[in-house]
């Protein structure tokens, strides 16, 4: 494995028996699979922005759970669990912009902007406590946190974004300041 892929997985811990040549290639066998058939897409769609993380790791944790090589599932599944920050209330809100979250998701998510704050905002999620099969619209919560991400996209970002949210999430790729953002 190259160097980098190297480094991303060596949180994980395939378990089973530490013993011959042969247990040892058969564990690299079903990580090397893992990466393959599941992980890379993942892996190359990081950097594209229209891709927003949230629904990414969603998908990704949800194909992990269906991983027929049980140990590496769960392996994975653990790891990864300890890296969901784009679940925070603060950078859910990146969905509005990917073109694949579902548009009866994005009216919810804009429904969701009046819910309160969570008492105590998360650093990190608690990964035995999340539920990815949750959907995204219940991350969201009012302007203290996940509006917050508007005024990091441009200047007085909150204020601007009331003018496509109103809308139909239809009408949001052709909105100007959608685009903008």
């Amino acid at each position: 494995m190259p160097d980098g892929w190297q480094r991303q997985f060596e949180h994980i811990h395939v378990p089973g028996p530490v013993c011959s040549h042969c247990c040892r290639e058969e564990r690299v066998t079903d990580i090397s699979l893992f990466v393959a058939l599941i992980y890379r897409r993942y892996w190359n769609e990081a950097p594209v922005a229209e891709r927003a993380a949230p629904l990414n790791d969603a998908t990704l944790l949800a194909q992990i759970q269906a991983y027929p090589h049980q140990g590496t599932g769960n392996a994975t599944a653990k790891a990864f669990h300890r890296r969901l920050w784009y679940f925070l209330e603060h950078l859910v809100g990146l969905d509005f912009f990917d073109n694949r979250v579902d548009a009866v998701v994005k009216k919810e998510m804009v429904k969701n902007l009046q819910h309160l704050p969570k008492l105590k905002a998360l650093k990190r999620l608690e990964g035995g406590r999340f539920n990815n099969q949750s959907p995204l619209d219940t991350f969201v919560t009012q302007s203290q946190r996940t509006t917050e991400l508007f005024d990091v996209l441009v200047k007085n970002g909150q204020e601007r974004a009331t003018s496509f949210l109103v809308k139909e999430p239809s009408d949001w790729s052709t909105d100007l300041t959608c685009l903008d953002m």
